[in-house]
C-alpha cells in the first residue's frame, strides 16, 4: 500500500487483516481508502464490524455513521445485519434524544427525535430477518408511540 497508494485491493487486505486481528480503527482508515466502486461492497464487513463495535460501546451517533456505511456499501444478505442494527442504533439515540428534549424542550431536539424515528423503522424492517421477535416488539408498540410522542414535542416546542 504505500508504494501504491490508490490500490484499493491492497487497502482491502490490510483492512480485512486488521479487523481479523481486532485493529478495527486502522481497518476504518483503509476500508476509506477504497474508492473502487467494484471493491466497496467488500468494505461493508468492515464498517459493520466497527458499527458493531460502537454499538456494544453505547456510542450510538457513531454506530449509525459507521452501519449507515456498512448498509450502503453491503449487497444481498448482508444488509440485514447492517440495517438491523442501524436501526437499533437509531431507536436507541431516539430514546436518548426524546428524553433531552423533553426535558430541555429544545426544538432541534425534538425534530432529532422524530427524524430518528422515522429513520429507525424502515432499517429495522429491512433487518427483521437478523432477530424477528425484536423487530416485531420495536416495530409494534415502541416506534409508533415514539413517532407519536416526537410529533407531540415538535409541536410543543417549536413555536
Amino acid at each position: 500500500v504505500s508504494l501504491r497508494p490508490e490500490d484499493g485491493r491492497g487497502h482491502l487486505t490490510l483492512a480485512r487483516f486488521q479487523v481479523a486481528t481486532g485493529q478495527i480503527d486502522s481497518a476504518l482508515a483503509h476500508a476509506e481508502a477504497v474508492t473502487d466502486s467494484t471493491l466497496r461492497p467488500f468494505t461493508g464487513p468492515i464498517f459493520l464490524q466497527a458499527g458493531l463495535r460502537s454499538y456494544r460501546d453505547s456510542s450510538w451517533a457513531r454506530a449509525i455513521e459507521l452501519l449507515q456505511r456498512a448498509r450502503d456499501n453491503s449487497t444481498g444478505r448482508a444488509i440485514v445485519p447492517a440495517a438491523f442494527f442501524l436501526g437499533l442504533s437509531q431507536v436507541r439515540l431516539g430514546v436518548v434524544t426524546d428524553a433531552q428534549a423533553d426535558s430541555t424542550h429544545n426544538c432541534d431536539l425534538s425534530r432529532r427525535s422524530a427524524e430518528l424515528w422515522n429513520a429507525a423503522e424502515p432499517n429495522i424492517i429491512a433487518g427483521a430477518a437478523q432477530n424477528r421477535e425484536a423487530a416485531s416488539q420495536i416495530l409494534g408498540p415502541t416506534i409508533p408511540a415514539y413517532k407519536q410522542r416526537a410529533e407531540q414535542l415538535a409541536r410543543n416546542n417549536c413555536r
